[in-house]
């Protein structure tokens, strides 16, 4: 069984973040060439935060984007067995990130704004990967993983179709 989940987002509200830090950036830089503005050098810093804050949103949510898929094992010698990978595709760049079996994965929960809290602290302590190519996520689940004896999290984008695969085992 072989079942794939590629969110196809057009990350409107990452753009218009990325398009307003830029903007503010530029209106920032012009107010502190203006002769008789008062503290010059703290306006060029905000300058310095906005550009730093729209790069980061460039490279991490717009050049970015995650496909996960649970696919028969290509091991030999595991039988039926099957994995969850995480790739990466970032640019021309496509790299798997991650790899685990199918029966590591011991819960999947959606994350919403009642219950996010209370579930990443319970996962505080313990490694989370985020694995999400947007800011605001539609569907955010955590998964609980235990790879010899190690807990780990992970944070995904995904539908019912793939949380239901992966907790089939």
């Amino acid at each position: 069984m072989y079942v794939q989940y590629a969110p196809v987002l057009p990350k409107k509200r990452e753009k218009r973040l990325f398009a307003g830090l830029l903007l503010l950036s530029v209106g920032l830089i012009a107010a502190s060439l203006i002769p008789s503005v008062y503290a010059p050098h703290l306006l060029r810093a905000l300058t310095a935060v906005c550009l730093l804050l729209s790069a980061m949103i460039f490279s991490r949510c717009l050049m970015r984007r995650y496909v996960y898929r649970v696919e028969p094992c290509t091991a030999e010698g595991m039988g039926d067995s099957r994995d969850f990978t995480v790739t990466e595709y970032a640019g021309s760049r496509c790299v798997v990130v991650c790899r685990i079996s199918v029966c590591d994965v011991e819960s999947a929960e959606l994350l919403t704004a009642e219950n996010r809290r209370r579930l990443l602290s319970a996962a505080r302590g313990f490694r989370i990967y985020a694995y999400t190519g947007t800011l605001f996520p539609v569907e955010e689940y955590l998964l609980r993983i235990v790879d010899g004896g190690e807990k780990v999290y992970l944070k995904i984008e995904g539908n019912a179709a793939l949380i239901r695969s992966l907790l089939t085992s």
